[in-house]
């Protein structure tokens, strides 16, 4: 055995000697095996075929599991296992198995699937080179409804369950090793459930929207090393009849990637095409990639954001699938795609405002497909934020057509509230902000005029596509919500220094602002400003929670919901200040303090997590409560549309069946825990 090659990222022996490994003796024996992890660099050895029995011994010597057995252990398993090989789509282990084989993935991909009760398939999660599948069901000795399928071609070396229960109960070390990722897993698994039952318990079902990206890819991922020509590339796609072809180095396992559409683009140009290096093809531009556990609405997004069709998928750092935008559509995104391309193409406001209402379409859809919440508002808000930002492209153009001429300064749109938070239903007005860049005092009057003007073109182009004024007036056409960047952070200083009445409402709002067009480094900036300025102020959390607490959550002893009457003598709920916005609050004033910067309530809860503020326990129940509440809230401003009604957040509880009215107790019954909670933490008697 010598080593052949040593880069930054494999080791690679090759085998002196050609005596067999019965049954490991392959014609094509060449794979790799996972060794350690060392400084952060995975190490893989690769054996060549007629690899020896040294070699082998040397891997499981060196293998984060295995190296824990004895030799004579180690050498029991070589003598009694087998490697095999399966073509992409292949059930390695049946979900009828009671005992399954422990399978040691050599080379490939694979997922790992159980079926519910109702007979449901649902993700668990996804197998690379080092992974062993059937570890629970060879353990329990049950059958776990469990299936392993590969997701390309793979190969194995299959362990007999007998033997590894065996060695189990030789070697004490090595069980507690077992035992242990056993306790993950199952761990992982009932977490992938609770979510998963919790969606279906609001009636919400997972297809496709809580559809894992590793089980929509495409497999396997064409690949070229150094700088091929053109000519090459295309070559590669046509042969293997893909649309893209991902660039790698020995230091970067996804340096690049080219399509056909970059291909065609240069060609068009009337450049030779033998002459062009892939260098020249791509745009260098940093490559966006996805974990194959991602959710099908999150490829959906980054596609959205980043205005690309290929989406390279990425375990463990290196690309193991590819999502193209053809692959979403299948999978019943093409109407969320659409209405990119429509707000895209439109050239007038009165176009866009046609556009809105294909977002309700998308909305619609969405609820009856059984989209989690935080799909939905997610989705909508990006929408929402190309429908805006267009308006504001319009806006420019309007000014400079207008003779006004362009900005005369760099500038930042600001969404705020709810808006700034991606957390916008139907019944959302407006709230925004304008930053811009600092100007002589002698510039200040005619700079702001323009941006007063061009706030108006912005606002009434909203109101038109179905967002109507603030009515508190929280919008860049105020001067309050429209100022330089030293002038934000006088604001932020005179709120501080004075938080009372209005003022608390106005800052929460600020709280929550969001770059959404221009130049966002300066929301960053009063971003960074406002975070050093708070760091210490203990009287202002205070402040904040006690506002929070002026608004009673609306249930009483024993869970009896406390309720107002409606015009028609109905009993109501407010959702949105009497539950959603408790949620809200109690993460703004917690992420606040501990200089996070994440708007988002969901990311903020995450994010808290991370800081052991809650625990993950305390974490999910809130996000279920949250989830379930937005939920509710959607559903009844869509209701008050399709019946020509003012939208608003007062929730019939007459028109709710037993299932909703427990779903709206229990969840209401968290918002109290939290909001008295957040009352302790800073000094609040609620």
């Amino acid at each position: 055995m010598m080593l052949s090659n040593i880069n930054d990222n494999a080791i690679e022996i090759k085998c002196l000697n050609s005596d067999p490994l019965s049954p490991f003796c392959h014609p094509f024996f060449f794979f790799p095996f996972f060794m350690y992890n060392k400084n952060n660099l995975k190490f893989f050895i690769f054996f060549d075929w007629g690899a020896s029995m040294e070699d082998l011994r040397h891997f499981l010597k060196e293998h984060a599991v295995f190296g824990h057995l004895t030799a004579d252990e180690q050498q029991q398993i070589l003598d009694h296992s087998s490697y095999r090989t399966f073509d992409k789509n292949h059930t390695v282990i049946h979900s009828s198995e009671a005992e399954p084989d422990i399978f040691l993935v050599l080379e490939g991909m694979c997922k790992n699937t159980i079926v519910t009760d109702d007979g449901r398939e649902m993700m668990i999660r996804f197998y690379s080179p080092g992974d062993l599948a059937g570890l629970i069901s060879a353990v329990s000795h049950q059958n776990m409804n469990f299936t392993v399928q590969t997701l390309e071609k793979s190969s194995f070396l299959v362990i007999p369950h007998n033997i590894f229960n065996d060695l189990l109960h030789q070697n004490v070390q090595f069980a507690e090793i077992i035992a242990r990722e056993v306790s993950q897993r199952v761990h992982h698994m009932y977490d992938n459930l609770h979510h998963e039952l919790s969606y279906q318990a609001r009636g919400m079902d997972t297809f496709p929207f809580r559809k894992k990206v590793g089980e929509i890819m495409r497999t396997p991922v064409v690949t070229l090393s150094g700088n091929p020509s053109a000519v090459e590339l295309a070559r590669h796609m046509i042969e293997n009849r893909v649309s893209s072809v991902i660039l790698q180095d020995e230091r970067n396992p996804l340096k690049n990637i080219v399509t056909e559409k970059d291909i065609l683009r240069v060609v068009a140009r009337e450049k030779d095409p033998s002459a062009l290096r892939a260098d020249q093809i791509s745009d260098h531009k940093k490559i966006i990639s996805i974990s194959p556990d991602a959710y099908f609405y999150e490829a959906l997004l980054l596609m959205i954001k980043h205005k690309i069709k290929h989406l390279p998928v990425v375990h463990e750092g290196r690309p193991v699938g590819l999502v193209t935008m053809q692959d979403l559509t299948r999978a019943r995104g093409m109407a969320v795609l659409s209405v990119v391309d429509e707000i895209e193409r439109q050239t007038t406001i009165e176009g866009l405002a046609r556009s809105r209402g294909q977002i309700r379409q998308v909305l619609d859809a969405m609820l009856k497909e059984k989209a989690s919440i935080h799909d939905i508002t997610s989705i909508i808000s990006e929408l929402n934020d190309r429908l805006l930002r267009r308006i504001i492209t319009l806006s420019e153009e309007a000014m400079i057509r207008e003779n006004e001429g362009p900005p005369p300064v760099e500038y930042c749109w600001l969404a705020l509230g709810s808006e700034g938070r991606k957390e916008q239903t139907l019944a959302t007005d407006q709230d925004n902000a304008i930053i811009y860049e600092d100007v002589d005092e002698s510039e200040q009057e005619q700079v702001d005029r323009y941006f007063a003007r061009l706030a108006e073109k912005i606002v009434s182009g909203l109101e038109t596509c179905g967002f109507p004024r603030c009515e508190g007036g929280v919008m860049a056409i105020n001067q309050k919500w429209r100022h330089s960047l030293s002038r934000w952070k006088k604001e932020i200083d005179a709120w501080l220094s004075n938080l009372d009445g209005d003022e608390v409402r106005s800052f929460t709002i600020f709280l929550d602002f969001r770059g959404v067009y221009g130049k966002t480094e300066l929301a960053d900036g009063i971003r960074d400003y406002l975070i050093r300025q708070t760091k210490s102020q203990s009287l202002l959390f205070n402040r904040l929670a006690l506002d929070d607490s002026r608004h009673p959550v609306p249930i009483g002893l024993f869970g009896r919901l406390v309720t107002e009457k409606d015009n028609e003598n109905n009993p109501i709920i407010d959702l949105k200040h009497g539950g959603v916005m408790h949620i809200v609050n109690a993460a703004r004033i917690f992420a606040l303090r501990e200089g996070i910067r994440d708007t988002g309530t969901v990311a903020r809860l995450n994010r808290l997590v991370e800081k052991r503020v809650f625990q993950e326990r305390e974490q999910r129940e809130i996000m279920d409560a949250f989830n379930t509440l937005m939920l509710l809230r959607v559903r009844l401003n869509l209701n008050q549309m399709d019946q020509d009604q003012p939208l608003n957040n007062n929730l019939n509880l007459n028109t709710l069946n037993k299932n909703e009215r427990w779903q709206l107790k229990k969840s209401l019954t968290t918002v109290k825990w939290v909001q008295q909670m957040t009352g302790r933490h800073f000094h609040i008697n609620v």
